[in-house]
């Protein structure tokens, strides 16, 4: 489970365990109001469990609402973005009302509820039944009788992935789906979009499967292409009334297609060290040189900025992927992170994407300014300075990248910093930083560089083996992302590939040598015997 996903679990099971808190009136008040009035088990758990959310009325306007991105489902509306019965019935199986209350659990996911959202999965709560007696209530909010549709999409005409199928996937994808979801399916779209209640939505970044809502496998694929999002801008490419229409055979060549572009490299996983690899020669200059090639990447969950004002509830971005070299004279870092928006200020285009102000693109990488170990005497330093920008008693140095506006370029600057609001301005050149940003296609690839000479606790840590400190910020211009808005991680570690003592080599094969003579000479003397 990402940090993101985890912070808002927490709200919501804060929440709901204040309701147990009040001697269980809430849910005993509700049982009782519930069989006075409709004997509906449902609505009990329903205005324990979800109406902090999704409200009393199922409009989607808890009190909890305004921290959520997405926000709550309105299920007055009876709309279901996510179901699998066969085109044309426009409402849910009871099985996919079911699944998304009890909780998914495709393979590709790490959460139980509904992936890249707040909704968590009530299976480990709820029981069986009473997880069904939600769902009729949930029916009754939505304004639904009579019974629900049985039958699923037919999967039966599937096509087998082959190079052929893949190819003209592609060529279907480019023209009907990559003004939406970018020409790498990295939700790079080309304009602003809008979901039916005027909420800002983002096309999926189809090279992250595990953030798919409804799985990632192929039949799951064609069945959303199929069906579409209700709700959203996401058509139903099954609906022989669209001009965007595909056929079933074309449909599947596109899941294909969307299968291939999975890149699992950008999969955060937990306790992930970033590994700094030694080259000799000169370090890579730009984002995309081959050099880095040498390099695995290793990449972080980000989450929203939370802690202090002014709060971001909203965040666009979600993982950062890094790689790190280096040699005798410095340390090269690649940063990579997907965007679905390059951020220019002054850019016409960029403000009506972003549907108001545009701030520039920005990231930050954060160390301790003092080493947390003495590589010489091996004594280790209390703890590491707190991982939103430092304290007095534990300053942290930032190496701050911003991005271009427009008809100005990026820059890269050096911060020393003592907590929130306490920042003090060194030059780049001063601090031996360097920096450069490349965005394409829905990716920004940043690279900054520090020279060792400045940099005293990456030559102890080269030299004692210790891992270092690191930790991220990001700033989305376009998401209104300004000052303490913004997403970040917590502290993860940067480890130095060991120096090699070359007589760790050169002492056994000089040995080797040696008792390889001394065997020749004797048995050429015992021979000659």
């Amino acid at each position: 489970m990402s940090v993101n996903k985890a912070c808002k679990f927490i709200l919501l099971l804060l929440l709901c365990v204040s309701v147990d808190a009040i001697g269980g009136l809430g849910l005993a008040a509700g049982a009782t109001g519930a069989s006075g009035q409709s004997g509906s088990e449902g609505r009990a758990i329903y205005e324990a469990r979800c109406a902090w959310c999704h409200d009393s009325e199922g409009t989607g306007y808890g009190i909890a609402a305004k921290y959520l991105n997405p926000p709550p489902r309105d299920f007055s509306l009876g709309t279901f973005k996510w179901k699998r019965s066969a085109f044309g019935t426009g409402l849910p199986t009871k099985e996919d009302l079911h699944a998304f209350i009890a909780g998914l659990s495709d393979d590709s996911s790490h959460w139980s509820g509904i992936t890249g959202t707040s909704m968590p999965g009530w299976d480990s709560i709820l029981s069986n039944s009473e997880i069904e007696a939600v769902a009729d209530y949930v029916l009754k909010l939505a304004y639904i009788d009579g019974p629900l549709p049985a039958e699923t999409v037919d999967l039966s005409g599937r096509v087998t992935s082959t190079d052929k199928s893949v190819a003209s996937g592609k060529k279907l994808f480019r023209n009907r789906c990559s003004e939406c979801h970018g020409m790498y399916g990295r939700g790079n779209s080309s304009k602003r979009l809008k979901d039916d209640l005027g909420e800002r939505t983002w096309a999926r970044n189809l090279t992250k499967p595990w953030l798919f809502r409804t799985g990632a496998k192929v039949d799951d694929i064609f069945t959303r292409i199929s069906l579409g999002i209700e709700g959203t801008q996401m058509p139903a490419f099954a609906d022989p009334k669209s001009r965007k229409s595909l056929s079933e055979s074309e449909r599947w060549d596109v899941a294909n297609y969307v299968v291939t572009l999975a890149q699992p490299y950008k999969e955060p996983v937990p306790g992930t060290v970033i590994e700094a690899v030694k080259i000799t020669g000169a370090l890579p200059e730009s984002p995309v040189a081959p050099e880095w090639s040498r390099a695995e990447y290793a990449s972080l969950y980000i989450f929203p900025q939370i802690i202090t004002k002014e709060r971001l509830f909203t965040p666009s971005l979600d993982s950062v992927s890094v790689k790190v070299l280096y040699n005798r004279e410095s340390v090269a870092m690649l940063i990579e992170w997907d965007d679905p928006t390059e951020s220019l200020p002054g850019d016409r285009d960029s403000e009506v994407i972003a549907g108001g102000r545009v701030y520039v693109d920005a990231a930050a990488v954060q160390f301790p300014s003092e080493p947390l170990s003495d590589g010489r005497s091996g004594e280790t330093f209390s703890g590491t300075p707190y991982f939103g920008m430092g304290d007095i008693k534990k300053p942290v140095d930032i190496w701050f990248w911003q991005g271009p506006g427009k008809g100005t370029g990026d820059g890269v600057r050096f911060i020393e910093a003592e907590g929130v609001g306490s920042l003090n301005f060194v030059g780049a050149g001063e601090a031996g930083l360097s920096g450069v940003g490349l965005y394409d296609e829905g990716t920004w690839r940043v690279l900054v560089t520090r020279s060792l000479t400045e940099w005293e606790q990456a030559v102890e840590s080269i030299a004692s083996g210790a891992t270092v400190p690191v930790a991220f910020a990001f700033w989305d211009g376009s998401n209104s992302e300004f000052g303490s808005k913004h997403t970040m991680t917590v502290w993860s570690s940067l480890a130095f590939e060991a120096e090699r003592d070359m007589m760790v080599y050169i002492l056994p094969a000089f040995i080797f040598i040696l008792v390889l003579g001394v065997e020749i000479v004797w048995l050429c003397n015992v021979g000659k015997g």
